[in-house]
């Protein structure tokens, strides 16, 4: 009899619904991405088939997480950003809903052709570093076993961290 109490505590602690990031823990509900299986409260009256939603593109990302949650990205990617938010401003302005949609969509596509050049830019800044510290492993390699050959590792190990830092600061 005692066995099953546990186990269904052990089983309802499994089925609770919290998310557990740096030392905060919430119900999804709370996390900014709705509420969970089933969704919210359903609105008697709301919507019908007249109404049509504001068109989005297709690829268009799902809602951002909160922003305790969001990482930083660098200067490439935060000035993409600003473009991308002052174009759509500009956009608001136009009366017509046609001509509207289509500044919005040109604006979303430069703010992907943005984004994706400083990813490139980021990538090809990693693959330098990753290109330098198999070198260096490769000189590593070469050295007879024992703590010289792991001091060398370990040495390319930090090199290899700090041009990735380095990357990440130019972006």
């Amino acid at each position: 009899m005692k066995s099953r109490f546990w186990i269904a505590a052990l089983a309802l602690s499994f089925c609770c619904a919290c998310t557990w990031v740096d030392g905060e823990c919430w119900l999804r509900s709370e996390d900014g991405a709705g509420s969970g299986a089933g969704g919210g409260p359903i609105i008697p009256g709301g919507g019908g088939f007249g109404d049509d939603p504001a068109p989005t593109p297709q690829d268009a990302n799902p809602p951002p997480p909160p922003e305790c949650l969001q990482v930083p990205q660098g200067a490439c990617f935060e000035k993409c950003l600003k473009v991308y938010q002052d174009n759509s401003d500009e956009c608001a302005g136009i009366a017509d809903e046609s001509q509207r949609n289509v500044c919005q969509m040109a604006a979303y596509t430069a703010y992907k052709t943005c984004r994706n050049g400083c990813q490139q830019a980021e990538n090809e800044c990693y693959d330098k570093c990753d290109a330098i510290a198999d070198k260096e492993r490769a000189k590593c390699d070469k050295m007879a076993p024992g703590p010289g050959q792991a001091k060398c590792n370990q040495a390319v190990q930090e090199q290899w961290a700090a041009c990735y830092e380095e990357c990440r600061k130019r972006q």
